[in-house]
């Protein structure tokens, strides 16, 4: 059993060495490659079927340190929205920081009222989705926050967002506020 996990996050460690060897327009295919093989070597390396009580992780710890990852998360977005406010007196800057603010609030209260534990009536898979879905969770935060920072210096330029830069903020708080993890 042990084997396999370490054959399988060998595999992943080499993939990602040797995607310093490997040109610009491949290499994101190579690192993908490699986070499937050290994800697929979690899921299927055996702790379950060989050992249920010696499973590598209790679903009270790993839902509270996926819980305070996301504070963290949600942490970066507040110093941005607190960067923000320092616009030199533009009152649509500081408005838009607020709202930013009160953005990163609603998205720390929905997501500590639906993932603040690890389900464990779903098996293995239903807790890997679990845990593996949190990565979108995450990236929607930190989308979102940038899509925060682009509104504030837009509004403190007194122009509008254009869609490249309302895109991160929009698609953010649409994966960070999904339901499916």
């Amino acid at each position: 059993m042990s084997a396999r996990f370490v054959f399988g996050d060998c595999l992943g460690a080499t993939l990602w060495l040797a995607s310093l060897l490997v040109g610009e327009p491949a290499r994101p295919f190579v690192w993908a490659a490699a986070m499937l093989v050290l994800i697929t070597t979690f899921m299927f390396g055996g702790w379950e079927r060989v050992a249920p009580s010696m499973a590598p992780y209790d679903p009270g710890h790993v839902a509270e340190r996926y819980g305070l990852f996301t504070i963290i998360v949600l942490g970066e977005s507040v110093v941005v929205t607190v960067a923000g406010l320092d616009t030199g007196g533009s009152v649509a800057a500081v408005l838009v920081a607020l709202a930013g603010f009160v953005l990163a609030a609603a998205i720390w209260w929905l997501y500590f009222d639906l993932f603040r534990r690890m389900p464990v009536d779903r098996g293995f898979g239903g807790r890997f989705v679990w845990a593996q879905g949190h990565y979108l969770v995450f990236a929607g935060i930190a989308a979102a926050a940038v899509g925060v920072e682009f509104a504030v210096e837009a509004a403190a330029d007194g122009e509008e967002l254009d869609l490249a830069d309302r895109l991160p903020l929009g698609a953010g708080l649409g994966a960070s506020w999904s339901r499916w993890p």
